[in-house]
């Protein structure tokens, strides 16, 4: 089984140069977006993914305002632009799509238990003894976020976390964590 998801893996990463290598030629011709301009109804797909122009604008603000307070005074539109940053946030959103269209291609799924044991384990939700539901609430109001939608993001968000590690470690992967994200494999 592992044998099986390392060759699916290995497949990947030659995806993942060659969508690296895409990304490039993508940037040639989404000059509108770095204008504010974008008519398209995505500015990059990889396979069935799409990244419309709206998530490219947030992650790209999100990423100038992160800027904007680390330079303050010293900030500006053309330092940014000098700097590669739009370029950069298209090329993550691309590998990110890359790594989600991967992880629909292998039906990777994290188990009810495992989102439950990641909620009650994440340190930001907890209070004097351990786990605390008002401040998982309390926390998820405060990021204008339903459960729900945290639930789903979680679902998409650790398989493609355990993908990740899984290229960037030598490590053999345990049968269990195959069984558990492949079931069926």
């Amino acid at each position: 089984m592992s044998e099986t998801l390392r060759k699916k893996v290995t497949g990947f990463l030659s995806k993942l140069l060659l969508i690296a290598l895409a990304a490039t030629f993508v940037l040639w011709g989404i000059g509108d977006v770095f204008r504010g301009s974008s008519g398209g109804r995505y500015v990059a797909k990889v396979g069935e993914v799409e990244i419309t122009p709206a998530q490219y604008r947030q992650e790209l603000n999100l990423r100038l305002t992160a800027f904007r307070r680390m330079l303050g005074e010293n900030y500006s539109n053309e330092m940014v632009q000098s700097l590669g940053v739009p370029e950069q946030v298209l090329n993550e959103l691309v590998q990110r799509a890359a790594l989600t269209q991967e992880v629909r291609e292998l039906n990777l799924h994290v188990p009810e238990e495992a989102l439950h044991e990641h909620i009650m384990g994440t340190e930001a939700f907890h209070g004097g003894d351990g786990f605390d539901a008002e401040i998982f609430q309390m926390t998820l109001r405060n990021a204008n976020i339903t459960e729900e939608a945290y639930l789903e993001a979680l679902r998409q968000e650790i398989p493609t976390a355990l993908l990740m590690d899984t290229i960037h470690s030598e490590s053999l992967i345990s049968e269990e964590l195959v069984r558990a994200l492949h079931p069926g494999a």
